[in-house]
């Protein structure tokens, strides 16, 4: 058919200009419609947001919180905020940061590399891949020594169990030349030699720098670290390896020349005591000091805590010892304990406290209480500072529950009790009792596996207090798997009675395995309290009112 005949078919005539005039009146139409959704973006407040600032959040949007954060990855679709936009994607594109990340995987490395330009920094991490490296992988690691010669290396956070594979990566990180300066801000390794590494480059950009598992540093040359590695803000080593031990000096050598160290993790480190408890060593000062950890052998860590000078203010603060006995813990430790309490003004605020022990362990937990007091749970919100001691006690050679019982009661005498207002434990109830009769502001009180018998939170009947409340502000009592003495709750219902004389309402929340009260005392106790929540449902130990209708 001719082009006229096609025109011309249908019996209808084509306009063929008409047609012409109507798609550049749609694409001028298609034209002023993105400049108006541009001009309607651009009054938008998120608008006004500076590229850089728009970038970072960017930058926090793409990487995952799932999983240690250290070996953080990218979270799936993070990227659509590309199609939100123009301005975000041109933002997006000239942001080099957010195009550094491989993946995490050994597998995602290899993927990206022919998409790799080697224009960003290269941020590299491998979260527990199992592959090995083969001949077919000389182009990644060829790769990767050229990021180490141009210098353009920004993180390198490395874990796998493959200990042959992260030997071949650090290797292809460590320049075979003279010691140069590095661009690395941040590393983190797990189970590999880090001799190289660290002694044959120099790290002015370094704040972060995370060693666990068998990092081989027996050889180290601790001297040229601690000159090569002068600006940390966390650290954090963790090992257990026997062939990886440290000395006390080295430690604190490398502390010394890192005084800005915010974040202080030492974990399970066995270190070689060459300095003794004679020592007239200048001790270390930590003057920003925020975060402190230090768990492992009480003789193997000890030496380090009684070498350091701690900040007046630590937010949060975690000691725990194993090997020890009580005996050890209140005459090296406690000492600490009360300082930490005592130099610290914010203690001198609402505290909340946690005591409890174990069959081989005894633990304190102590925090300021937030502005906001309740969670949606009930339970005071606890906020920095806060303080975590644990004593593991292998030796049992000093007895029993008692004796570390005694020893909890003795620790929350270096507290200031009068401001605790939360209290939580799983003592037997003749030490909670020594230890919250002199605790006057409580407003909550949570005990687990308590015996309910016969006195219970009341005052002794032949002492001076025996016509007083002993928590005249409390306002909830939690009880938690607890026991009746011979299934008889009245004890709770005494004590209940008590404590609301004279318009002293308080909510009382009983919950855990097996825990039942009957109908009668459940009903006397509901017409005493504020709230009194519990399993209405459980199963009567006497087979007498399962079928009650509440």
């Amino acid at each position: 058919m001719s082009d006229g005949g096609l025109a011309t078919s249908m019996g209808h005539e084509i306009n063929i200009d008409s047609i012409q005039a109507l798609d550049k009146r749609i694409e001028e139409v298609a034209a002023e419609l993105v400049r108006l959704k541009r001009s309607r973006n651009s009054l938008l407040t998120v608008a006004r947001v500076p590229p850089e600032i728009l970038g970072h959040i960017f930058g926090f949007n793409i990487t995952t919180e799932v999983g240690d954060p250290k070996f953080a990855g990218i979270q799936k679709d993070s990227y659509n905020f590309l199609l939100v936009c123009h301005h975000w994607f041109e933002v997006a594109r000239r942001l080099p940061e957010l195009w550094s990340f491989w993946g995490n995987s050994f597998e995602d490395w290899k993927r990206q590399l022919p998409r790799s330009d080697g224009t960003a920094p290269l941020d590299l991490v491998l979260d527990g891949a199992e592959c090995q490296v083969g001949p077919a992988d000389e182009a990644l690691l060829d790769t990767l020594k050229d990021y180490t010669a141009r210098n353009a290396i920004r993180k390198v956070h490395l874990r796998s169990d493959d200990i042959r594979l992260l030997t071949t990566i650090v290797s292809s990180l460590t320049p075979e030349w003279c010691i140069r300066d590095s661009n690395i801000e941040s590393i983190a390794l797990n189970g590999v030699d880090v001799t190289a590494l660290l002694a044959h480059q120099r790290y002015p950009k370094l704040r972060d720098l995370s060693l666990s598992g068998r990092f081989w540093i027996w050889e180290l040359d601790w001297h040229s670290v601690d000159q090569n590695i002068t600006g940390l803000v966390n650290l954090s080593l963790s090992s257990n390896a026997l062939n990886s031990i440290p000395s006390v000096s080295q430690i604190l050598s490398l502390l010394t020349s890192n005084p800005n160290i915010r974040t202080l993790a030492l974990e399970s480190l066995k270190v070689r005591d060459d300095i003794g408890l004679d020592s007239n060593e200048p001790r270390v000062q930590l003057c920003h000091l925020e975060k402190f950890s230090l768990t492992g052998d009480f003789y193997r860590v000890f030496p380090i805590l009684r070498q350091l000078e701690l900040p007046e203010r630590v937010d949060h603060a975690r000691l725990e010892f194993s090997n020890c006995m009580s005996r050890e813990v209140h005459e090296t430790v406690m000492p600490y304990i009360r300082d930490y309490f005592q130099r610290d003004s914010r203690f001198k605020d609402r505290l909340g406290i946690v005591v409890s022990r174990t069959n081989d362990s005894i633990t304190l937990r102590a925090s300021v209480i937030g502005a906001g007091y309740h969670g949606p749970d009930g339970l005071p919100q606890h906020g920095p500072p806060y303080l975590s001691v644990s004593a593991i006690q292998q030796n049992y050679t000093l007895g029993g529950f008692s004796e570390r019982e005694e020893l909890c009661v003795n620790i929350l005498a270096l507290l200031p009790r009068e401001n605790i207002v939360y209290f939580e434990t799983n003592l037997s109830l003749r030490p909670t009792m020594e230890a919250i009769v002199v605790m006057p502001n409580l407003e909550a009180l949570y005990l687990i596996g308590m015996l309910v018998e016969d006195g219970f939170l009341l005052p002794d009947p032949n002492g001076p207090d025996m016509h007083t409340k002993l928590f005249p502000h409390l306002q909830r009592l939690y009880l938690q798997d607890a026991t009746a003495q011979y299934f008889d709750w009245n004890p709770l219902f005494r004590y209940a009675t008590n404590q609301t004389s004279g318009n002293h309402p308080f909510s009382l929340f009983l919950f855990g395995e097996y825990m039942h009260i009957c109908f009668e005392v459940a009903q006397r106790i509901e017409g005493l309290v504020e709230e009194f929540v519990y399993d209405r449902d459980a199963g009567c130990p006497f087979h007498e009112c399962d079928s009650y209708q509440m």
